[in-house]
């Protein structure tokens, strides 16, 4: 099996993502400005793309941590509860939700459930641009300990209007000694969840508000909305703080957080982003996406 890091590498996958602990090296006088150029020049559907699964569009991650093994979002008539062990506790922050896009752009990638990541945990972790420096308390400590509470989670998704619901876990089995390597095979449910009803994202924008969870669930959520966003929404703080921040100590200081989120995005998006922030409410308006879509995408290729 060709090994998954020199795959996403040669696509540009991983060292545009999930540089997270590394800076770049440093340019030479002018090339600085000439690659923020390039970049900004670049169309949409240029750029290679990495997916975000649904399910963390739609109800998103703890920001920091949180006790106990239980924790809600709730979105309009759903809520996902995450139910972790004891003994791992819930995953929180930065960390779970880049593993979480690297897994899913894994899958979508190469349309296999048990993927051969690496030969080690650290070189997992370097793939992803998590350096190992910083000892027990560095950030590949950080991502392991992650990794271990995001796949001993269960997501639990119920409707309040209706019976049923569904169960997600991200891995049946993960880091498991194998020939060459570890690998993770990813749950069924999961894996359908990156190849047919992912997000995607341009690396680029998650590169530059790769340092906020709020700002990572806000891009991701925003390139939903306005991939299928038909006319202008209006939707209230209530519910955005139910989705993004019902962990936070004030309406207030939600409100502070996500208009940083807000603006973050809006300085790496590509073109006009059409969200107005009003006293009582958010107004969605449509507008063109942070990635091109696959019709676009097709046509530049044919071009």
């Amino acid at each position: 099996m060709v090994r998954l890091g020199h795959m996403l590498r040669a696509k540009g996958l991983a060292k545009g993502v999930y540089n997270v602990a590394r800076p770049a090296p440093p340019a030479r006088p002018g090339e600085a400005s000439k690659r923020g150029q390039r970049a900004a020049e670049r169309a949409p559907w240029d750029r290679p793309i990495v997916f975000m699964p649904a399910f963390l569009v739609a109800t998103t991650l703890p920001h920091r941590a949180r006790p106990g093994t239980e924790f809600s979002r709730v979105n309009g008539k759903v809520q996902t509860t995450l139910v972790s062990t004891k003994r791992a506790g819930l995953p929180f922050g930065i960390y779970p939700r880049l593993i979480v896009i690297y897994l899913a752009t894994a899958a979508k990638r190469t349309g296999i459930r048990r993927l051969m990541v690496a030969r080690s945990i650290n070189e997992l972790l370097g793939q992803m641009g998590i350096s190992d420096s910083g000892g027990k308390g560095g950030p590949a400590t950080l991502a392991r300990n992650q990794l271990d509470r995001l796949c001993t989670t269960t997501f639990v998704t119920t409707h309040n209007s209706k019976y049923g619901g569904h169960k997600l876990g991200v891995a049946d089995k993960w880091l498991e000694k194998a020939h060459g390597g570890l690998e993770v095979e990813l749950s069924e449910r999961f894996y359908d969840q990156a190849t047919k009803s992912a997000v995607p994202l341009d690396p680029e924008i998650l590169r530059a508000v790769r340092r906020s969870p709020l700002s990572i669930d806000t891009y991701g959520w925003l390139t939903y909305r306005m991939n299928t966003l038909q006319e202008p929404t209006a939707i209230t703080w209530p519910q955005l703080q139910n989705q993004f921040g019902s962990e936070y100590r004030n309406a207030r200081q939600f409100r502070w957080r996500f208009r940083q989120a807000v603006e973050r995005v809006r300085a790496a998006w590509h073109g006009e982003l059409g969200i107005e922030i009003q006293e009582r409410r958010v107004i969605l308006t449509p507008g063109p996406p942070s990635v091109g879509s696959r019709i676009e995408r097709s046509n530049a290729k044919g071009h």
